[in-house]
């Protein structure tokens, strides 16, 4: 993986990482963890790469074995949400009927992605937008919960945007996150379905 990813064969990389995931996955993750910053950022590059191309099944098995190395990082947990979210739409925006069940199982392993991020980082208030879209919008089920998801977001993106010290990049994060959870509570009441 590293050899090829090294002369910018970003495929060649790729399909050693799943084979090496798909034939031994605690062996992998012990060999990202012997240089385990150098490595994760490869593969936020490789999880990257494969966005831009719309491959977000790889790009979320890319996030998972991140999730594998790294646990306790709920930036991981947020990408492998995102991307399981991004599967599941493209799935269900295809017009095959018969990939239904498996959207729908992208969107709960979205929501699952998303839940862990939250464990880690209760009061982000991205992650609790996001974790409320996937309820609200892609598994139509706990407006309750997904409504107070959403106030809990704009309320605390408030605060932080209140914050001097706050990064420049986390501010632009938050910016969206306060005008879109007032959106989505907005739709929501409504009794909007889609984004």
């Amino acid at each position: 993986m590293l050899s090829r990813y090294h002369q910018r064969d970003f495929e060649g990389s790729i399909a050693a990482l799943r084979r090496h995931f798909d034939l031994d996955p605690a062996d992998l993750v012990a060999s990202i963890g012997e240089s385990q910053e150098t490595n994760l950022r490869i593969l936020d590059f490789l999880a990257g790469w494969l966005s831009d191309k719309d491959r977000f099944e790889e790009a979320a098995i890319v996030s998972e074995i991140q999730t594998s190395v790294e646990p306790g990082s709920s930036r991981f947990w947020n990408n492998l949400g995102l991307f399981r979210r991004d599967a599941g739409e493209a799935l269900r925006d295809s017009g095959r009927p018969e990939v239904a069940e498996e959207a729908r199982a992208d969107f709960e392993r979205s929501w699952k992605a998303y839940t862990k991020a939250l464990e880690l980082e209760p009061d982000n208030p991205a992650f609790l937008n996001d974790a409320a879209v996937i309820l609200h919008y892609y598994l139509d089920r706990e407006p309750e919960r997904a409504k107070a998801m959403y106030e809990k977001a704009a309320e605390r993106a408030a605060v932080e945007l209140e914050r001097k010290d706050l990064a420049p990049d986390l501010r632009e994060i938050y910016k969206t996150a306060l005008r879109d959870s007032k959106q989505n509570l907005e739709k929501l009441a409504r009794g909007d379905k889609r984004q």
